[in-house]
């Protein structure tokens, strides 16, 4: 087993609670962690203890140009380890720079990320391997929004076709960026006075997003599979889950997760996963159809998500497997996690259970009782507080910013 003193540094590239997982992961082995961030992404993992260096990318440069400079100057020998979707993108196209570079990027299929980046293109592969996806329209023009609205019932849920390519363009448009704010993975819209509100102004700029049919049934039929393939596709562990709350309800993030070996899904996710042709860390995600039990492909990623901490505190630390893979050693990876195990995300799960209430789909009572059994969360660590607090002192300074604007709304 590899030491501390003989580890090689790390690169982590992006991500919000992915990279703050991964510097805990990493760092609390010994590893020098760096964070190279993507427009302050990334600036909760800056605060952990755990964090070596924290650089963000230059106001006027790209990200992609800006992290192949500094990792071409001086990432020989270290291991470079994407923890978003910008970032995956990267190194799918920049691969063979950083080997040249003697950079240790860690294990991926460069053709497999850019299919799995695209939520059309998943669905069709996925469609090809027998595996259930929702009907979907690409929207581009006006056209195509005429034809959503003809083709698929409402309420229909739109989501960006590539996430960060979404949020990129948005970050462009202040107005787009608020109204979309609230819905982070996409919306269900129950009308068309809803779609010409929230899509209309996207397709006037060229924003691509893709409708897509809502699949029947409670969010507790949410759930995902989680394992890291090796160079020949072969899987070292199997991991699933439940999502059982999220916030907006219906089409938003996860609230809460209760660890739960579902081998349906496990059987279905791995067929996925090798389907794509990923090497390296994958995670589906699933919805089982309440009319037949199906299970239906909702997105495919191959990289850490916000549950990575549930994942670690069930036995199963994935920056860690990854980071050993990539510097050429190996630690054993445990056959089996433990069922039960929590994620809460209390302030968001509280505005789901108002909302759950309000659409009568969940009591107090029953939102109460999932609670009393030990939980874990992404960003409070009893061991490392500094994320919490920035992440307390940010909410407080966005209360404190929104109560003037509601003082003079008031007075109007």
């Amino acid at each position: 087993m590899t030491t501390a003193g003989d580890l090689p540094p790390v690169y982590l590239l992006g991500g919000r609670l992915n990279a703050l997982s991964a510097v805990r992961s990493l760092g609390e082995r010994g590893v020098a962690v760096t964070v190279l961030d993507d427009r302050g992404e990334g600036r909760l993992a800056a605060k952990s203890r755990h964090c070596h260096r924290y650089l963000d990318t230059p106001l006027d440069a790209s990200s992609s140009q800006w992290w192949l400079d500094v990792l071409s100057k001086e990432g020989a020998g270290a291991v470079v380890f994407p923890c978003s979707d910008v970032s995956l993108e990267f190194l799918a196209r920049n691969r063979l720079d950083l080997v040249n570079a003697g950079c240790l990027p860690i294990e991926a299929d460069g053709d497999a990320l850019i299919t799995a980046l695209d939520k059309e293109a998943t669905y069709r592969r996925a469609r090809a391997l027998g595996i259930s996806a929702p009907s979907t329209v690409r929207i581009r023009t006006s056209d195509d929004l005429a034809l959503a609205v003809s083709d698929l019932e409402f309420p229909f849920g739109v989501k960006p076709a590539s996430q960060h390519r979404f949020w990129e363009a948005l970050r462009r448009n202040p107005a787009l960026f608020a109204a979309w704010l609230d819905h982070p993975k996409g919306v269900v819209l129950d009308d068309k006075e809803q779609l010409l509100r929230l899509v209309e102004p996207l397709v006037e700029l060229g924003i691509e997003v893709l409708a897509t049919e809502v699949v029947v049934g409670p969010d507790d039929n949410y759930c995902s599979y989680y394992t890291y393939l090796d160079a020949s596709g072969l899987p070292l562990f199997h991991f699933t889950k439940r999502k059982p709350r999220q916030y907006p309800i219906h089409f938003g993030q996860g609230t809460y997760h209760v660890t739960k070996w579902l081998p349906d899904v496990a059987d279905v996710g791995l067929r996925m996963c090798q389907g794509l042709g990923l090497r390296g860390i994958c995670n589906v995600e699933f919805k089982r159809d309440s009319r037949t039990g199906e299970l239906r492909l909702i997105e495919c990623n191959a990289r850490l998500t916000a549950t990575d901490a549930l994942e670690r505190k069930a036995g199963l630390d994935l920056p860690w497997i990854a980071y050993t893979r990539a510097i050429g050693t190996t630690d054993v990876v445990a056959s089996e996690f433990k069922d039960g195990l929590c994620q809460w995300v209390p302030l968001l799960d509280l505005k789901a259970l108002v909302a759950y209430r309000r659409a009568g789909e969940l009591t107090t009572t029953k939102w109460i009782t999932s609670l009393a059994r030990r939980q874990s969360f992404a960003t409070f660590d009893l061991g490392d507080l500094g994320p919490s607090v920035a992440s307390a002192r940010a909410r407080v300074k966005s209360l404190a910013s929104r109560i003037p604007r509601a003082s003079q709304a008031s007075r109007k």
